[in-house]
């Protein structure tokens, strides 16, 4: 009575009030569920007392693996066919890997929509990412036309960019030293990638490469810290949370960086003075590929530079703390470098025949994949599965990868193996399913099907032509115990930012 009269309320007006709010709550758990024709269970769940979805972000973001295991679990008991898991930003339907090959072409199935609702796509803040998912696929276009078609000119740049940014991160000291292994790879990775985009502009300005790694790291945080609000408020959260206006500033800054070179490129066009060798960069590729449309150039390469930079750094990274621990593939990959790449120089075509390290990488990449999901998809209308399963219209669906690491696909998959695929290989089983560059459905790093990741062709180049430069130069050890290299933060296994990694210069019969 003394919260009515404070108020100066009716019985009557509190009891509107009070039904309002169970009305609101309601409706909220509602939509909350998704439907659900094939009467698969729902994982993580709001408690009953749960009014908001921190609890269920919680959840989400504390043990993503634990819930994908309890959802099979409850599957196997009631359904074959997956679950549903609440996740910090919606229902997502997780199935299992028999579906991968069902589903990896399916036109009806959008992995551009799963990423613009990911990363806000109506929001100025996230243009960069935007152009990835754009009905032009511009940035999807370059990589594969022109990135991919250039390899063989781009090896000479990649390969003396790695050269001087070890030199300059990693140093050439011959005692032992200590340096912290995310961070230094986050500094050689940018230097090399503004390398093969950029050419020779910007990729040695300390200002560039920092405002690189900064703001790769700062829009997916602004990203994620969005994700549990109402679409609505969204713009205005904008521009009020801490994250999204660093991310702006940063933003604003790398624009700035990258203005006097787009316009650079565009005078450069339009003259007959260049040959095409002085265009080998993606600045000149967005240009021609964008056409007349009005498009933000520098955004489009801060998109590209985004993407590419946290997935090879990642890569790298994962690499160099699994074959720490096995000196002896470290002795036979150097033996392997110095067989062909001491004969054949360092060129697409002896890349390829690197096969125990391309066996290294594809472990690495088999044990760490970027998360427990793979093939994100957004339905853009009704699927009936062959088994009858139905998967409604504006369903967010994933496939879950954690069979990667299951003994039942792959033989001791709980171990890292870096002869696994090389194995394979010898025995008989040559296949372009055990290349690092293809997929399949036991093995999503890359993704599956048409949506599959298309700048791996680069990245395989590009990974390689690093790991050859530091096994040749250097000894290291990787600090920590394993089970700490990895973190895992909602849907993504992450580099463990503390993990140092002790150096000093080893020395060849050959150089590179």
């Amino acid at each position: 009575m003394a919260f009515i009269s404070k108020f100066n309320l009716q019985s009557s007006e509190l009891s509107v009030i009070i039904a309002t709010l169970i009305l609101i709550f309601l409706v909220r758990v509602i939509f909350s569920r998704p439907w659900n024709p094939s009467k698969l269970p729902l994982v993580n769940g709001k408690k009953w007392y749960e009014l908001g979805y921190g609890g269920v972000e919680k959840r989400f973001n504390a043990d993503t693996k634990g819930l994908c295991q309890s959802g099979f679990q409850r599957g196997r008991q009631k359904s074959p066919d997956g679950f549903y898991l609440l996740t910090a930003s919606r229902p997502t339907l997780v199935l299992p890997p028999k579906y991968a090959d069902i589903l990896r072409n399916d036109s009806r199935l959008s992995l551009s929509r799963v990423t613009a609702a990911e990363f806000h796509e109506n929001l100025p803040l996230f243009e960069p990412l935007s152009y990835i998912v754009s009905d032009g696929r511009v940035i999807p276009k370059v990589i594969t036309h022109k990135i991919t078609r250039s390899l063989t000119s781009l090896i000479p740049r990649i390969s003396s960019e790695t050269e001087h940014a070890l030199q300059r991160v990693w140093k050439n000291e011959a005692d032992w030293h200590q340096i912290s292994l995310r961070t230094s790879l986050d500094q050689i990775m940018a230097q090399i990638q503004s390398r093969v985009f950029l050419d020779d502009e910007l990729c040695r300005d300390p200002s560039w490469l920092q405002i690189t790694i900064d703001i790769t790291k700062t829009l997916f945080l602004a990203a994620r810290a969005l994700r549990g609000w109402p679409d609505f408020m969204k713009p205005y959260l904008a521009h009020i949370l801490p994250l999204c206006r660093k991310a702006t500033a940063e933003l604003n800054e790398a624009e700035r960086l990258l203005e006097p070179l787009v316009a650079k490129r565009r005078a450069a066009l339009t003259s007959d003075i260049e040959s095409d060798s002085d265009r080998l960069n993606t600045i000149d590729w967005f240009l021609d590929a964008s056409h007349e449309s009005v498009l933000n150039i520098a955004y489009l390469q801060l998109g590209l530079s985004v993407v590419a930079l946290e997935t090879t750094t990642e890569a790298v990274y994962n690499v160099l703390t699994d074959i720490s621990s096995h000196p002896k593939a470290i002795h036979d990959l150097r033996a392997e470098i110095r067989g062909v790449i001491g004969k054949m120089g360092l060129n697409t075509s002896s890349i390829q025949k690197l096969e125990l390290m391309d066996s290294v990488i594809k472990e690495s990449q088999r044990m760490s994949p970027l998360g427990y999901f793979g093939m994100q998809r957004k339905a853009l209308d009704k699927i009936i599965l062959p088994d009858g399963m139905i998967i409604p219209k504006n369903t967010f669906l994933t496939v879950s990868t954690l069979h990667m690491l299951d003994s039942s696909v792959w033989p001791n998959g709980e171990e890292y193996d870096p002869y696994r695929f090389y194995n394979m290989g010898v025995n008989g089983e040559k296949t372009p399913s055990n290349k690092f560059i293809h997929t399949s459905s036991n093995h999503m790093g890359f993704g599956h099907g048409k949506e599959a990741c298309p700048g791996r062709f680069l990245a395989v180049n590009l990974i390689k032509t690093i790991l050859c430069h530091i096994l040749v130069k250097y000894d290291f050890e990787v600090t920590g115990q394993e089970e700490y290299r990895r973190e895992a933060r909602g849907y993504n296994l992450i580099a463990n930012q503390k993990l140092e990694i002790n150096l000093k210069r080893h020395y060849e019969d050959f150089e590179l």
